[in-house]
This record gives structure tokens, C-alpha cells and sequence, in this order.
């Protein structure tokens, strides 16, 4: 018997699709965007839909804090410092829509 070498089998198997006329495969985009900026709005849309509730609840939360730290100042100015800062974050989330149509008008008007 024939001893099978590594390169003849590495032929073989590249050859067989060949002789037996295998189609190609093809690739499907994954993403459902067929340019950078349409990925981007995607991902922003889906950001916004989770960021949203969580900051909804980053409210609450602080709330609660500011309740009750019960005049404690450091903790009523850790509470107030949390709110605040929830709120900032609040701001750049529901900004971002503005932010990314600022970006895709300067990007198309190259």
C-alpha cells in the first residue's frame, strides 16, 4: 500500500470542490447596514433602548440616597453629587441623536 503524504492530502481536499463544481459560498451581512453610518445609527438606537431604563432607575436611586441621608451633609452631598451627575448622563444619552445627525450632515458634505 501507498503511503499518504500530508501534501497529497492537502491537494485532494482542495481539489475535490473543484472537479465536483461546488458553488461558492456566499457572505451575508449580519449587521442589516450597508454603510458605516447606518451601523452607527443601529448602534446608538440599541444603546438608547438599554441606557434609557438604566438611567430611569440611576434616578430612583439616587432619590432614595437623597432621602435618606436625612440631613447627613457628607451623605446629602454624595446623593446630590450622584443625582447630578445622573442627570449629566442623562443629558449626553438623549443628546446623542443630536450629536450622531451632526456627524452624518459634516461626514455627507465631504
Amino acid at each position: 500500500m501507498r503511503k499518504i503524504t500530508k501534501g497529497t492530502l492537502l491537494i485532494n481536499l482542495t481539489l475535490i470542490p473543484f472537479l465536483l463544481q461546488a458553488q461558492t459560498p456566499t457572505l451575508r451581512n449580519p449587521l442589516q447596514s450597508e454603510n458605516l453610518l447606518e451601523f452607527l445609527n443601529n448602534l446608538l438606537i440599541s444603546a438608547t433602548n438599554i441606557l434609557i431604563p438604566l438611567l430611569v432607575l440611576a434616578i430612583i436611586f439616587s432619590g432614595f440616597k437623597l432621602v435618606i441621608a436625612q440631613g447627613n451633609k457628607t451623605n446629602l452631598e454624595k446623593a446630590k453629587k450622584s443625582l447630578l451627575y445622573t442627570l449629566i448622563g442623562t443629558g449626553i444619552v438623549l443628546g446623542a441623536r443630536v450629536i450622531m445627525e451632526i456627524i452624518k450632515t459634516t461626514i455627507e458634505s465631504l
